[in-house]
């Protein structure tokens, strides 16, 4: 049997740009590709990856002013909610479905997962993007605790 090699980046765009039937074959191809997001992610690299992205664009300098770091910031976190929603587009102003977002609170070392929540956050913090579940919430909240950081210390 001959073996066929082929970049990670292009079976996921491939992915991203066909209909509901190549989507499939690629998915029974490459199962691992496609298994539960949470187990393919480890890192803002990670997304990247998945997105097609080039993590270099993501990239904050101290040549850059506070506005510039607080959009790039934004933008990060942005990315990582829609490679984890995997392209589901939240409607905000469907209140039958539930959006959920980490829960932050600040300690003396910064901001930490507290918790995911899908109503209002009091006094805590929440990031200002939606999830499609608790689950993913608390992933991004927990794997993403120095972005988290970086968006809310920025001036």
């Amino acid at each position: 049997m001959e073996i066929v090699e082929i970049k990670k980046s292009d079976v996921l765009n491939a992915h991203r740009s066909t209909d509901s039937n190549g989507k499939k074959l690629l998915e029974n191809l490459v199962p691992k590709l496609f298994g539960d997001i949470t187990e393919r992610i480890g890192s803002f690299e990670d997304i990247c990856s998945e997105a097609g992205k080039d993590p270099a664009k993501y990239h904050v300098t101290d040549d850059m002013d506070d506005e510039e770091r607080a959009a790039i910031y934004f933008k990060k976190w942005r990315l990582i909610a829609k490679v984890l929603n995997q392209g589901k587009e939240l409607d905000l102003h469907d209140d039958s479905t539930k959006k959920w977002t980490p829960v932050l609170r600040y300690t003396k070392t910064g901001f930490g997962f507290a918790d995911s929540g899908y109503g209002f956050s009091g006094t805590d913090a929440g990031v200002a993007v939606r999830f499609a579940s608790e689950k993913l919430s608390d992933f991004a909240g927990k794997t993403f605790t120095q972005e988290c950081n970086d968006y809310y210390n920025s001036k």
